[in-house]
């Protein structure tokens, strides 16, 4: 009996003993290798996630750790840009050509207006030298009624049915022969013009003119001097160039070509 308590006793200490060294073992592993030991409620964790959530509502732990991070934090939107309306496609018109048409049409209006009026200044011209002619033939035909009227009033002195060029003109005589001079001296001044150097100068002169039977120049030279050889010139150059003269009246031929008749300027 005595043997069986100490027995009893033995293992008591035994397993008492046993136990202290484990709970050593134990607690020096902890301490000194605590990083090899398995992370298990890491692994019950990740379990736990892969199974199914029968419940809909999430703890409210769950609900602030997905709690969108605030929209400062967000970078910002970019803004969108409408995209332009592009341009309606209008129909190019071909300015220069216009232009030209355009151009062409008024230069085509503008030479028959022209034209127009060539023809009225040629037609206007025409009729100017025409009423000329008859001015001038109606002259001439009533310096010679003049002249026949005479013939049997007069009684100067004849060679032939001439006067004598130093005879003394007076009386119907007088007259016819101032009347052609009239003629004459017209005839002269419608061509008579002078530059503005000269017409703005008192210049005056006397040409001496000779014409035959015909009424053809036979001599043309200045008789008394302005004094200015360039206005002696233009005299001669008008009287020159307004001939022939109508034809004088024969019994005045022998005057007109030997005596002569002066002609003044500018009157």
């Amino acid at each position: 009996m005595t043997r069986s308590v100490e027995g009893q006793n033995k293992g008591i200490v035994f397993s008492f003993v046993a136990h202290a060294v484990l709970l050593v073992f134990m607690i020096l592993k902890n301490v000194f290798f605590d990083a090899d030991v398995p992370d298990y409620q890491a692994a019950i964790r990740v379990d736990m996630v892969a199974l199914p959530d029968k419940n809909p509502t999430l703890p409210s732990q769950k609900s602030e750790d997905t709690k969108p991070t605030p929209a400062e934090d967000a970078p910002p939107a970019e803004p969108v840009t409408k995209a332009e309306a592009l341009p309606e496609k209008t129909p190019q018109v071909d300015e220069t050509a216009i232009k030209l048409s355009n151009t062409k049409k008024q230069e085509e209006k503008q030479k028959l207006v022209d034209e127009k009026k060539r023809k009225e200044a040629l037609d206007r011209i025409k009729k100017m030298n025409a009423l000329d002619s008859i001015k001038s033939s109606v002259e001439t035909d009533r310096i010679e009624k003049l002249v026949g009227q005479s013939e049997s009033k007069a009684k100067p002195v004849f060679k032939g049915n001439v006067l004598n060029p130093g005879t003394e003109l007076n009386g119907i005589n007088k007259i016819q022969h101032e009347n052609y001079v009239a003629l004459i001296d017209r005839q002269i001044k419608e061509n008579w013009t002078l530059p503005q150097w000269l017409a703005n100068k008192d210049f005056k002169a006397q040409a001496l003119l000779k014409i035959d039977q015909n009424g053809n120049i036979i001599y043309n030279q200045i008789y008394k001097s302005s004094g200015n050889a360039n206005y002696d010139d233009i005299v001669k150059e008008t009287i020159q160039k307004s001939g022939p003269f109508p034809k004088p009246p024969d019994k005045f031929s022998a005057v007109l070509s030997e005596k002569g008749v002066l002609i003044g300027f500018p009157e």
